[in-house]
């Protein structure tokens, strides 16, 4: 999904315009109680066949972006969910690439033409052509007990079927959602960022320089880049749950490199939204990219599924 994310940077000036003529973006279009976001929340089942669809998001934003450019999004189908045991979940997105004939049409008018002198005339630019290219693989992990560590979208391969003993994907742990509901407090790792620069401390001192640049971003020098601390409040997030948008309720939580909204549900603790913090984008080669989640649809219970007809 690196490739499908680059387009952030040329996002950036238009964003900008945006945010400016349209004020704040609203966190909720729906307003409900609590009771009733903690019943949408708990309303919602994690189970085979479900589906979760999320796009990429700018500085946080992401239905926003529709105002401006359709938002790159990404299909997810837990195509096996036992939970807390063990779960095996597909990934797919759709990318429009320019095809090569295409790049070497654009590059021969350059080559021919981008010095004309002025007062010669010169044909049209060729149109670009692009076509779609499908990007899928999958994560099977054994370690939805309690695991620490959770696999980010952005990180994903084309085409790379990961089998984790370690980590989950897209959800916390049952002892990571227990210790954060429960106490607050829980860790989690998010990949190359914490993990590169845990190890880099534990190592040496000579990579001082390599730590520094994110300390002047605002990482505290003895920060535990593993811990994740959850608001004392619920928070609540919006999205489509089948064919209807509710509001459900949440857990807001944070570490050093990002800001999560979870799903306040204890057998789909789903994370819906990161919102990737400043020190996180310091190196690129590490850095984190942000989603949210816009809808959610379960898959068939064993109620709905087709029945034998008796014989």
């Amino acid at each position: 999904m690196q490739t499908l994310i680059s387009r952030q940077i040329l996002l950036v000036g238009l964003i900008g315009l945006f945010l400016v003529g349209q004020g704040c973006v609203p966190a909720s279009k729906v307003s409900v109680s609590d009771d009733q976001a903690k019943q949408n929340a708990e309303s919602i089942v994690l189970n085979t066949g479900t589906e979760v669809v999320i796009q990429e998001t700018v500085f946080g934003i992401g239905d926003a972006l529709s105002f401006v450019i359709d938002p790159a999004k990404q299909t997810i189908l837990f195509s096996n969910w036992d939970f807390p045991n063990e779960a095996k979940i597909d990934w797919s997105y759709e990318e429009e690439i320019e095809t090569e004939e295409s790049k070497a049409a654009q590059d021969e008018y350059e080559d021919e033409f981008a010095e004309s002198p002025i007062g010669v005339d010169i044909p049209d630019r060729p149109e670009r052509v692009v076509e779609t290219v499908e990007h899928s693989g999958s994560v099977t992990t054994t370690a939805l007990e309690e695991a620490m560590k959770i696999i980010l979208p952005s990180t994903l391969i084309d085409g790379e079927d990961i089998e984790a003993s370690d980590a989950t994907f897209l959800t916390l742990s049952k002892k990571q959602y227990e210790e954060l509901t429960q106490t607050r407090h829980s860790k989690m790792s998010i990949g190359m960022i914490d993990e590169s620069i845990s190890s880099i401390v534990e190592i040496s001192n000579s990579t001082k320089g390599f730590i520094q640049q994110f300390v002047d971003f605002g990482l505290q020098e003895n920060s535990d880049v593993f811990a994740i601390t959850a608001s004392e409040k619920w928070g609540t997030f919006t999205l489509m749950v089948g064919d209807e948008e509710k509001t459900v309720r949440t857990i807001q939580a944070e570490n050093v490199f990002a800001d999560f909204i979870i799903l306040a549900n204890e057998t789909a603790p789903i994370v819906l939204k990161i919102s990737p913090k400043p020190v996180s984008q310091v190196d690129k080669s590490i850095s984190i990219k942000g989603y949210e989640a816009v809808s959610i649809q379960s898959g068939a219970s064993s109620e709905d599924q087709p029945q034998p007809e008796d014989q």
